[in-house]
């Protein structure tokens, strides 16, 4: 039992408190200190209870005072034991000292409620003060009866001398008795009055003291009448049942009410009496009055101030909610910072832009959530640079860049602008910032110059027949900010390029009345025009003034179009503007250039078609790259199981078979098995599961080396790490398109299963951009399959059954889709080389075909037939566009009803662009 105490009571397996504060001496010190002067206090308390209760004997209760000197002393003990455990792991002992002060409190609190009833019976001051006042009275009437006894006595003894000497005498005492009366009277702070109810009811007042006069405003004769006539209407008949209860049951009350003095005044008595019943059956009620109307009016007076306060704070916080809400529902983020620099203000655009969760955090876990960094969006931003911490130094931020990168959530790009801000005295009160999203401008531009940089070739070509026209060519955000402009445009207004890009025109000096118009001048201004277009319209406004480098004003020709994004979403306006003033100022000299403007216009025109469809490749190039990138990534991931569930399947066979003989073996040497294995076999119908199981696994290994096949497939149509020239063969390619088309061939409800016919030639490498050329194997692919996927082809020929047999159908029939048989949806893929240096792909099929009108539209950007929401137009321009890059031909050839066919002519090997100049001069 000892052992089992001493190792409860052991320190050994502890750590000192200490530990859990890193022994940081000034948190160690701030915990010993404290702790020391809480200990100190408790054990002076209980030595001024003990010399108290020692100095007054009489005290009664005696006990509780020392239970609470217990009390107090064991919790100054446990401050003590808490400053030992910081150095000294002995929580046993301290959990000892801490029960035991449990029980102690405990002991207290009952002991608490035991002696409860008996100091709720003490006296109070009131009733102590009514005895006194009895006990004069009986006084009183003691020294009456004892003074008429001593002149009975004198009379009998003295005679007619001494009674009278007696009488004298008497009547001193009596004066002089009366005389003490009036002067503790006049001393007690109100009115001492005696009040009479006979048995017949009625009542009078039979005494009242001076200090009537003051309370009452009326003399003492004077109070028999006009005590009564100076009670407030509405209290008298509170005060009269109180009267009678007080009577009837004989119990002294304390009670208010108000009266109304000769001068007007309204004034609240407190009233404390208590009543006698007299021999006649008579109840007198000896009290005192208090004039209590200062103490009524400071209680209204906080009552109205207590009101008033609860309506300032309702209104101020209708105004909080009023204020949450507009900030909430700005786009923009605001964040505020008090005085001390503690963030007290952001609304919910500031917590979507830093990824903050909707439960409120405090301010020092925000960094947790996002990183900051300079504009650049590398460069870590330091403390000084933050823009809050700038505004409250006394900097005024305007629109400084800074890019946050929330942990869950978008990268955002942000411009920030704030000050300081101070009360009516001078004295800085706090910060403010607001912080305006630019993300989207930014990605654009980012976009813009991304693509240019992918494609050099296309970006020179289009700067080159932007700076070589004289017209102004200019592309604006959803901002209204630049992320285009051209030469042109830039030296009319005697500004570079790069100080035009990502400001708006104002920024660039032009006036308010041409950015917003001005009806009245007939100028339709340049916001109303670029609003329409992002809003989807093509605006063209021949009149579009506009004040130049040199101070003049130029009448424009101005156009603008909508740039949509590969989700058809408006991102930019594009515009176009042609200086018209000689026109407008000479119609005569207009009329003879109208040739060359007119060819201006088709150059402008095939410019923007340039642009747009220069635009739509790249986000469809780089599309296809995060497409290539996500397939070959999935590729990769699925190889890796797959590979190993494949190669772990023979040898799982091999085990299968040998589980298998093991089990005939025994099966042979025991032929009467017990009859729970019996029942067991029964149950699993083992001779199926014999027979069934090396099926199961042939099955599986078939799947796997399907799904090899489908992951090398789309590992080489993503083409990945293929991004430069190479030599690659074709047919690859386009097998590895077909497998990733496969599900697309397989028959559907209501419509048969497409065939394949491959006529491959014997065709060498070719020199190329094998990522591009699958694309466009897959562009013309998927037009086909949804040429034979229209609900009119094929309606009675589901289930893909053909009166005629393929062998035959195939024989000595030329290339065009006509030779496709007429039941059956197929798809003919032929390959040949067509001269030394070139190769051709065939793709036909025997769907409705195109009329000629469509044929002619084909290579067109956003031309298309499907209805909306199946296609963007966009799928053989840029075929057309890639094909044309390799330095080949693409043609389309159909006739309806018969089907289409696309001939795509490619160069075995790709001759720089610089060596087919120098070929060509």
């Amino acid at each position: 039992m000892l052992n089992i105490i001493n190792s409860a009571l052991s320190s050994s397996q502890y750590i000192p408190h200490g530990h859990c504060y890193l022994w940081q001496t000034p948190l160690v010190a701030l915990h010993v200190v404290s702790n020391a002067l809480i200990a100190i206090a408790y054990f002076s308390i209980p030595a001024l209870l003990i010399y108290f209760v020692n100095k007054r004997k009489d005290i009664p209760f005696s006990g509780i005072f020392m239970l609470f000197g217990a009390f107090i002393i064991l919790c100054g003990a446990g401050h003590l034991f808490d400053i030992w455990t910081l150095w000294h792991p002995d929580y046993w002992l301290a959990g000892l000292e801490h029960a035991t002060t449990a029980l102690v409190s405990c002991i207290t609190a009952l002991q608490m409620v035991t002696l409860l009833p008996q100091f709720l019976a003490l006296k109070t001051p009131e009733q102590l003060e009514a005895i006194n006042r009895e006990l004069q009275q009986e006084i009183l009437e003691r020294q009456r009866t004892e003074a008429e006894r001593n002149r009975a006595y004198e009379e009998m003894e003295f005679r007619v001398q001494e009674r009278t000497a007696d009488l004298k005498q008497a009547n001193t005492a009596l004066r002089e008795s009366e005389a003490r009366f009036q002067r503790l009277a006049a001393n007690v702070p109100g009115m001492l009055y005696q009040y009479q109810q006979a048995p017949d009811g009625s009542t009078s007042l039979i005494y009242a003291s001076d200090a009537c006069r003051e309370i009452y405003e009326l003399e003492p004769e004077a109070m028999a009448t006009g005590y009564f006539e100076a009670i407030y209407a509405d209290d008298r008949q509170p005060r009269q049942l109180l009267l009678h209860q007080s009577a009837r049951e004989l119990q002294g009350f304390a009670h208010e009410w108000r009266i109304v003095v000769p001068s007007g005044a309204v004034k609240w008595i407190q009233t404390i009496s208590k009543p006698r019943r007299e021999a006649d059956g008579s109840t007198i009620w000896d009290g005192i009055q208090m004039d209590v109307s200062d103490r009524k009016r400071t209680e209204d007076e906080r009552q109205r101030i207590q009101i008033e306060r609860q309506q300032v704070e309702a209104k101020l916080q209708k105004e909080r909610e009023c204020l949450k809400a507009i900030l909430d529902s700005l786009s923009d983020g605001i964040v505020a910072c008090d005085e001390d620099r503690q963030l007290m203000l952001f609304n919910n655009a500031t917590r979507e832009f830093h990824g903050l969760p909707e439960a409120a955090l405090p301010a020092e876990q925000w960094t947790e959530y996002f990183d900051l960094y300079l504009g650049d969006g590398i460069t870590p931003m330091p403390m000084h640079e933050i823009p809050l911490f700038r505004a409250f130094e006394g900097e005024i931020v305007h629109e400084s860049e800074m890019v946050i990168a929330p942990k869950q959530g978008k990268l955002r790009t942000l411009l920030a602008s704030g000050r300081a801000f101070f009360d009516a005295a001078g004295n800085k009160l706090g910060a403010v910032v607001a912080m305006h999203d630019i993300s989207e401008r930014k990605q654009a531009e980012s976009a813009l110059q991304e693509a240019l940089r992918e494609t050099k070739y296309q970006s020179r070509l289009l700067r080159t027949v932007l700076d070589s026209t004289q017209d102004w060519i200019f592309a604006k955000d959803k901002d209204f900010r630049y992320i285009l402009v051209n030469r042109s445009y830039a030296d009319a207004i005697n500004q570079s390029i790069e100080s035009i890009l990502g400001k708006d025109d104002l920024e660039l000096g032009f006036s308010k009345e041409l950015v917003f118009g001005n009806p009245a001048a007939g100028i339709r201004g340049f916001r109303t025009d670029d609003q329409a277009a992002l809003m989807g319209k093509v605006i063209h406004n021949p009149y579009d003034p506009a004040t130049v480098a040199d101070g003049s004003t130029r009448i424009l020709d101005t156009s603008k179009t909508p740039l949509y994004d590969s989700d058809e979403t408006i991102f930019a306006v594009l515009g176009s503007s042609r200086d018209i003033t000689d026109r407008h100022n000479a119609e005569k000299a207009l009329r003879r250039s109208e040739a060359e403007l007119k060819e201006k216009a088709e150059e402008l025109e095939q410019t923007l078609r340039t642009l747009r469809l220069t635009q739509m490749q790249m986000i469809q190039a780089e599309k296809m790259s995060g497409l290539g990138q996500l397939v070959a990534g999935i590729a990769h991931e699925i190889n890796n199981p797959v590979n190993f569930i494949h190669g772990n399947i023979t040898p799982t066979g091999e085990y299968t078979q040998d589980l298998l003989h093991l089990l005939e073996l025994y099966q042979a040497q025991v032929p009467q098995p017990t009859p729970e294995i019996h029942t067991f076999i029964e149950n699993i119908d083992l001779e199926f599961l014999k027979q069934d199981l090396p099926k199961l696994l042939d099955s599986m290994k078939m799947g796997t080396q399907r799904i090899r096949e489908i992951v090398l497939s789309l590992r080489n149509f993503s083409r990945l790490d293929e991004a430069e020239i190479k030599a690659v063969d074709l047919h690859e390619g386009i097998d590895n398109t077909l497998t990733i088309l496969g599900n697309r061939l397989n028959a559907k409800a209501g419509q048969p299963d497409i065939q394949i016919v491959r006529q491959y030639g014997d065709l060498p490498l070719v020199e190329c951009y094998a990522g591009q050329l699958n694309q466009v194997f897959m562009n013309i692919l998927n037009n086909a399959i949804e040429a034979l996927e229209q609900p009119s082809c094929f309606a009675n020929n589901v289930g893909g059954s053909s009166q005629l047999s393929g062998a035959n159908e195939w024989q000595n029939k030329s290339s065009h889709a006509s030779c496709l048989p007429l039941h059956r949806p197929s798809i003919l893929i032929r390959t040949q080389v067509v001269a030394s240096h070139q190769v051709q792909i065939c793709i036909a099929d025997n769907g409705l075909g195109m009329s000629a009108e469509v044929q002619q539209k084909v290579f067109d950007p956003f031309f298309t037939t499907k209805p909306i929401g199946k296609g963007t137009g966009m799928g053989l321009a840029i075929c057309y566009q890639i094909v044309e890059q390799h330095q080949g031909s693409i043609e389309v050839s159909s006739v309806p009803g018969q089907g289409t066919e696309v001939h795509v002519t490619l160069p075995r090997y790709l001759i720089p662009p610089d060596s087919i100049e120098m070929l060509e001069s």
